[in-house]
């Protein structure tokens, strides 16, 4: 068995088409050595399958940048294997995986562990974590990973699998991992439905950045609600949204009375406020909508 399908160690510029690679031990390596390049690389229908280790990995000392993947493939890797793709390498920046097909690997779908500059689009993440229902998750971006766009997939369960009464055991559809660094990053209009633990975890704190439109993921919401105040003039209405909101707009209505309500806190459930009258009292025991 050979170590690698495809291994591109230093290379500027690059075009790579209709190659099917299996039972390697890693699929497609793109690992440059110290100071070395591998850069403006171009894969267009390139599977790898079935292998040991990762069906792709970028790795290695050197800078990888400009990699662009278009309706490749990344399926079977075995139990050593932490992802169908995988990025470990710090040096990386560019990197587009479109179109392509992440399926039936044994643990993650995807897996950016480092890098900036990274685009997953349009693409089938499907029936990943066979080594344990809820263990692993179709697509995770590493604590620190900067500046990417994951947009337009199908992440959960479908496709071929699915028409075969095959479960789909992916944990969630995208994990974003605890982090204070991660930051200037898209993730919107995935469908992420199907997945066991639930359809996305976000662990990032800081605020540059936009999560919006995925499918299975509740990020918006607005309605109307009539509450009563207990006898501090506090009431809490339930938002329905993923996680706690970044920004709420409150306002308070009684018919005899201007009312002003006031946030009192956030959490991953409610939104809770004081309200007050016109003259600054707290509005006690009574009903507004």
């Amino acid at each position: 068995q050979p170590a690698y399908g495809i291994r591109l160690q230093q290379v500027t510029g690059a075009y790579i088409t209709n190659v099917d690679v299996t039972e390697c031990g890693t699929g497609v390596s793109i690992a440059p050595f110290s100071s070395a390049d591998v850069a403006f690389a171009f894969f267009t229908g390139v599977l790898a399958d079935t292998c040991v280790s990762a069906g792709w990995h970028l790795a290695g000392e050197g800078r990888i940048g400009n990699i662009l993947c278009n309706a490749c493939w990344a399926a079977g890797s075995s139990a050593t294997a932490p992802a169908g793709v995988y990025s470990t390498s710090t040096n990386v920046s560019g990197l587009t995986w479109s179109n392509g097909i992440v399926r039936s690997n044994n643990k993650h779908g995807i897996f950016i562990q480092n890098g900036a500059n990274i685009q997953i689009l349009g693409s089938q993440i499907m029936h990943n974590s066979l080594g344990g229902s809820g263990t692993y998750h179709g697509i995770v971006i590493g604590s620190g990973v900067t500046e990417f766009i994951i947009a337009d997939n199908n992440v959960g369960a479908g496709g071929y699998d699915e028409l075969n009464a095959g479960s789909n055991l992916q944990g969630y559809g995208i994990l974003l991992s605890t982090s204070t660094a991660t930051t200037f990053f898209s993730v919107h209009n995935n469908i992420l439905t199907g997945n066991v633990t639930g359809s996305m975890s976000d662990g990032t704190t800081l605020v540059s950045k936009s999560i919006r439109g995925n499918v299975g993921y509740k990020t918006e919401a607005a309605g109307k609600n009539i509450v009563e105040t207990n006898a501090g003039g506090v009431a809490s209405v339930d938002h329905g949204l993923a996680a706690a909101p970044n920004t709420v707009n409150v306002t308070a209505v009684n018919a005899s009375v201007f009312l002003h309500p006031q946030i009192s806190s956030l959490s991953a459930t409610a939104i809770t406020f004081l309200v007050y009258s016109a003259s600054g009292v707290t509005f006690n025991n009574s009903t507004c909508t």
